[in-house]
């Protein structure tokens, strides 16, 4: 993972809609939001209500992005040769996606005008109070398997790696802390079922928007353990992150032998110079084709010598 990628900037967008949450929650919360509702003055019961439901779409945009994110890094961790896994992915990625911005609209369509959501009015119409949390609580189902699936996926793989069975283990915990936010978005799911409550929805919501924060830190935190690995290694290993640049070749030089005949190689120069070194994809090209020209040339130089009379 030494470049930016799709996955880093879709965990970028996911911190920075969540830092938007963060915001407009904390204007809830100094309004009087997650208190119960008869604390509040009328005013400060529009206001919050307002801001609650603001809040919700920040809710769903911020982990959706975090678990495309996820989604695209298996990807790109499980390689070419994993066809099925990556149509699982691109899969639930693109009904989760969907899911998500269906979510989101549903949100602001549940009464009509959208305003009679935290101002009633007498000519409102509104679904049944019931239709908003079961879409709210399918979503985050299928969030949470996501989550779960997504942190078991490269599991499978390790088994088939060349390391030993220490190194394998700490992989497997690595790619696997995923589990933690599934653990979370489970919960939060659990509480869904809260909006529901119309009578205090300012009470109600306080366990969905704390449980959203965590599931949100830990989609963060979890998804970008596996891509710091490299960094770490750095810290800890004094390892490079980025791969050697160093200029230096091995000498070949000409050798001088006892006998009358004497055999000078010549080196094609052009050729020299992509010489790979041991760190260099490129170790396992074959040089026969430079052995050859070696033999030829120097076949012909003590041709031309004996021909002349020379030594060479």
């Amino acid at each position: 993972m030494k470049s930016l990628g799709v996955d880093d900037f879709l965990m970028i967008g996911s911190m920075v809609v969540f830092i938007g949450a963060i915001a407009v929650t904390t204007v809830y919360a100094t309004n009087g939001g997650c208190r119960h509702i008869f604390y509040l003055t009328p005013t400060q019961v529009i206001e919050t209500v307002k801001l609650n439901f603001v809040a919700q779409a920040f809710g769903i945009t911020s982990p959706t992005l975090g678990k495309l994110s996820v989604g695209v890094l298996m990807k790109r961790i499980l390689g070419p040769h994993t066809i099925y896994r990556k149509w699982f992915i691109y899969i639930t990625m693109g009904t989760y996606a969907v899911w998500s911005i269906l979510t989101v609209i549903f949100t602001y369509i549940q009464c009509t005008p959208t305003s009679a959501l935290w101002n009633p009015t007498p000519d409102m119409k509104c679904w049944s109070n019931q239709v908003f949390p079961d879409i709210a609580v399918t979503h985050g189902a299928f969030g949470t398997f996501i989550d779960f699936c997504y942190a078991l996926l490269p599991v499978s793989l390790i088994k088939q790696l060349a390391i030993t069975p220490k190194q394998k283990v700490a992989l497997a915990i690595l790619l696997s802390m995923g589990i933690l936010a599934g653990i979370a978005a489970a919960i939060k799911t659990q509480q869904l079922k809260e909006f529901a409550n119309q009578m205090d929805p300012t009470w109600a919501t306080f366990d969905i928007f704390v449980w959203t924060t965590v599931e949100v830190h830990l989609i963060i935190i979890c998804g970008c353990l596996p891509t710091l690995r490299p960094l770490y290694e750095r810290i800890v290993n004094k390892r490079s992150i980025a791969p050697s640049k160093s200029n230096s070749r091995p000498t070949y030089g000409s050798s001088t032998q006892a006998s009358a005949n004497k055999k000078v190689s010549f080196w094609k120069s052009s050729r020299l110079s992509s010489v790979a070194m041991p760190e260099s994809p490129w170790v396992n090209l074959t040089d026969r084709s430079e052995d050859k020209i070696i033999v030829e040339l120097s076949v012909d130089i003590e041709t031309r010598s004996a021909r002349s009379g020379d030594g060479v």
